[in-house]
């Protein structure tokens, strides 16, 4: 599977996928918190720096060991799925569903980043099957809101495309 980063948060680095967090108690000290989701069996060769950003250019998988994830070099490609991580905006009391008939993404990792400045993240790192439109829904209780994301990795054109409507 292909790493395909849509997160302007989360940073590919030669260690791994990394998800900072810049927390404020209550007395308004901040603790930096980073989370990383480690590269197994990945060497040098398998990034390349593009204009200041590293890219993951091996085909990897997750694989969960104990309570760790980590994304594993894959041999071979993987043409029929992609690993797609994509930042949604935490809202008080938000909770990630589906309706009945909707089409779930394969597997869901869900992580925590952002900062007081510019507001937090839960950045969600899907298994999405190629030509395959998935829809998730984010809702918030105490806002009374209800958006619909629908996911769509498109094979014929190379890209993943989230597009979000309100449903109440």
């Amino acid at each position: 599977m292909q790493l395909v980063n849509m997160s302007s948060r989360a940073f590919i680095n030669f260690f791994g996928l990394n998800f900072p967090c810049l927390l404020e108690d209550k007395d308004g000290d901040l603790s930096y918190e980073h989370v990383l989701v480690p590269f197994v069996g990945c060497d040098e060769s398998d990034f390349k720096d593009f204009n200041g950003l590293t890219k993951l250019l091996a085909q990897v998988e997750p694989k969960v060991t104990g309570d760790t994830l980590v994304l594993r070099k894959k041999a071979g490609l993987d043409d029929n799925y992609v690993l797609f991580l994509y930042p949604f905006p935490v809202m008080h009391g938000g909770e990630f569903g589906t309706f009945p008939e909707a089409t779930n993404p394969e597997v869901i990792y869900k992580f925590f980043s952002g900062n007081p400045e510019c507001g937090y993240f839960y950045e969600m790192l899907f298994v999405l099957k190629k030509d395959v439109r998935y829809e998730i829904l984010y809702h918030s209780e105490p806002l009374n809101k209800i958006i619909k994301f629908v996911l769509f990795c498109n094979s014929d054109e190379g890209f993943v495309s989230v597009t979000s409507s309100v449903v109440m």
